[in-house]
């Protein structure tokens, strides 16, 4: 690190696949541009490299036998912690190399998410803002899984900007003839940044704003909250998790706890949440650089509608991303 990182993005947890999809066949996935192999055992989830040390066949392409992830090349074998635990092609008793392992990474289960940290993690997993999670009154429902050819970084920033919904959104979200954002004041927590706001939504000339609030929230570094309150005490959060598979791509889970049934069908729901999701899509693959810049000097800023984005800006200038910066 430089003197002015005090993090590396590997330190952090980042999601990289839904719980259930995780089986005892090994199965590739990619985070920051390396390609990890992932497999369910007796104890939970193994998430390892996905590269044998011994010739450099993916491991993924193996399989489980007696619990160990076996090479398809040559057979070695590796425990869950990484360990070369048999050589085939060496006599019965003979020593296994010590330098004969893997590495072997952080993992978690959580919000039906499986969670992945690269070093020693320096911060939790994002944390919904009131329990909701372990609050059995909310229900959860799991939106959607995406891949958007854009970075986790441009995807997130984006999640937490509303000066974009009059014209990205124009008659759902923003009204385009009333574009002005209403100053908000941005406050940091443990985990990033929120700021509320009233109630988002579409309101057509002559109609009243339902009362309540919405609820930004930016968990360092690539997870935003958005919570709906009513007056009547309904509340809706949508976690969105941005996995940064790479500089230019990025795979987002998106979770909603409630406490209340919507008046929409289920699939309903989630038809007019995709269509917002690709009005978002359709902007955000053009944009360039897909990476979002480490920099404030990089591209210019407006105090009022991008004070969320100038504090997750001036974060982004303490983290290494190493070479894969910026992301």
């Amino acid at each position: 690190m430089t003197e002015k990182h005090t993090t590396r993005i590997t330190q952090y947890w980042h999601p990289i696949a839904e719980v259930g999809e995780i089986t005892e066949q090994p199965q590739r996935f990619v985070l920051l541009g390396k390609a990890l192999v992932a497999y369910r055992h007796a104890d939970g989830i193994a998430v390892l490299n996905d590269v044998c040390i011994h010739r450099g066949a993916a491991l993924s392409a193996g399989w489980i036998e007696n619990g160990n992830l076996t090479c398809p090349f040559h057979g070695w074998q590796y425990d869950a912690s990484g360990a070369c635990v048999r050589i085939p092609a060496l006599a019965a008793g003979a020593p296994i190399p010590r330098a004969a392992r893997i590495p072997a990474y952080h993992v978690a289960e959580k919000y039906g998410i499986v969670w992945v940290a690269l070093e020693d993690p320096v911060a939790p997993i994002p944390s919904y803002p009131q329990g909701e999670d372990t609050n059995p009154e909310y229900e959860r429902f799991f939106v959607a899984r995406l891949v958007w050819n854009t970075s986790a970084g441009r995807a997130v920033e984006n999640s937490v900007d509303i000066s974009h919904f009059p014209y990205v959104h124009p008659h759902i979200l923003g009204d385009p003839e009333h574009p002005e954002v209403p100053h908000y004041d941005v406050h940091t927590y443990d985990e990033g940044i929120w700021y509320r706001t009233h109630r988002e939504g579409y309101v057509p000339a002559g109609e009243q704003r339902p009362g309540g609030f919405t609820e930004y929230r930016h968990a360092f570094p690539f997870s935003m909250f958005l919570t709906n309150a009513s007056e009547d005490g309904r509340i809706s959060c949508l976690g969105v998790f941005y996995s940064p598979t790479g500089p230019k791509t990025t795979t987002s889970f998106r979770v909603i706890y409630r406490n209340f049934q919507p008046t929409l069908e289920r699939e309903d729901e989630v038809m007019a949440i995709m269509h917002v999701l690709d009005q978002d899509r359709d902007v955000l693959e053009t944009v360039r650089p897909e990476e979002i810049p480490v920099s404030l000097r990089e591209e210019l800023h407006v105090k009022v509608p991008d004070a969320a984005s100038i504090a997750f800006r001036r974060w982004i200038e303490t983290v290494d991303m190493l070479d894969l910066a910026p992301v």
